[in-house]
């Protein structure tokens, strides 16, 4: 009789040892989904961040493209179609600074209200010619797409970290409700 006691404590003991291996496994799968649930949330967010970035940049060139009427590239473009060969190489902010542009200022003659620089140091802004703006939509909306595939395959994989969490949680339930009736057959 005591042998058979023995052999039953043995093996609600083995059936305990086993409940908790598998609660451990179940809580470690656990941690692991939550890591990748909380990897896929950053992905997402890191894409709709870059989104967003994009879509400013695409309004931004857009702008250059179209410019808004009364706005001086407007102007610019309807009053001297040619503005892209002179005035748009010296109404940059940047140019302020540099020391290789010559100034003089001349009354008459080939200048801007009555400044005279040296425009062959000088290139165009890329605004000045519509088909390099163009291509800069063109090249920015194709990125704007990869970046929202690649957030609706985050999405995709965050909703797959979610479904595994929800998954490994259940196990982790049931293995520990199994541990709990494995060691109250052990007292």
């Amino acid at each position: 009789r005591v042998s058979t006691k023995d052999d039953e404590v043995t093996r609600l003991r083995a059936t305990r040892d086993e409940a908790d291996k598998k609660h451990r496994n179940a809580a470690q799968a656990v941690e692991r989904c939550k890591k990748d649930e909380e990897a896929a949330d950053a992905a997402v967010l890191k894409h709709i961040k870059r989104i967003g970035e994009q879509e400013t940049l695409i309004e931004s060139i857009r702008r250059s493209h179209t410019p808004a009427e009364g706005s001086l590239l407007h102007a610019l473009r309807i009053s001297n179609p040619e503005w892209k060969h002179d005035i748009a190489k010296v109404i940059r902010e940047d140019l302020l600074h540099r020391t290789d542009l010559s100034p003089q200022f001349i009354e008459n003659g080939d200048n801007l209200y009555g400044l005279c620089l040296d425009l062959e140091v000088l290139e165009a802004l890329p605004q000045a010619d519509e088909s390099v703006v163009q291509a800069q939509i063109d090249s920015a909306q194709e990125a704007l797409i990869g970046l929202q595939a690649g957030r609706k395959a985050a999405e995709g994989a965050r909703t797959a970290a979610n479904d595994a969490l929800k998954a490994a949680q259940q196990v982790e339930k049931e293995t520990g409700k199994e541990r709990l009736d494995a060691v109250s057959g052990v007292q």
